[in-house]
């Protein structure tokens, strides 16, 4: 089974989001889908379904450290850098830190329970779009002058399954546990 532990966005904050998406540039990309905005905390991949019980664990104990907090964010950014964009995102200002920190906790306790750490840092973000071809100047330009602010509560932390389809991943959630 393809896992992954993540945040799920409110209705209205992924309303907002696909408002902007209509007005990202016409680029050789696929949207991600409003069903599927999230910010990922840890992707796991595919895990034997004997190890779930597991993962449910390090969510039980990391949402006992973290009380509920609010993520706030506005610009857009590029993976892996504005000269070769491979994916569009919302950048999180406000509860980046606490996001980092939940993100290593996690990462940390999992690695206890036998799965592979995190080899990259830890950026917290929404993705956007996953781009197929070069983005040129004028288009990079009218992405880094667009704007969504948006600031919405995190009160609970969910394990979701993605099962890959040709038409795009479909998630769903497998388990959620509620922040103190």
């Amino acid at each position: 089974m393809r896992v992954f532990i993540g945040i799920d966005l409110p209705e209205d904050v992924k309303q907002n989001i696909v408002n902007l998406q209509r007005k990202l540039p016409r680029l050789n990309a696929k949207l991600v889908e409003p069903e599927n905005l999230h910010i990922c905390l840890k992707f796991l991949g595919e895990v034997e379904e004997n190890k779930i019980e597991k993962i449910k664990k390090v969510i039980d104990e990391a949402t006992e450290i973290y009380e509920k907090f609010d993520v706030e964010f506005d610009g857009i950014g590029f993976f892996p850098n504005k000269n070769y964009i491979r994916v569009i995102f919302l950048e999180i200002s406000k509860g980046k830190e606490i996001l980092c920190s939940l993100a290593d906790i996690i990462d940390e306790k999992l690695s206890n329970e036998g799965f592979e750490r995190e080899k990259r840092d830890f950026v917290p973000h929404i993705t956007l779009a996953r781009v197929k071809s070069k983005v040129s100047k004028e288009d990079v330009e009218k992405l880094e002058n667009l704007k969504l602010h948006s600031i919405f509560r995190v009160d609970k932390i969910k394990l979701f399954s993605s099962r890959l389809t040709p038409r795009g991943p479909i998630y769903s959630v497998i388990y959620e546990k509620g922040l103190r």
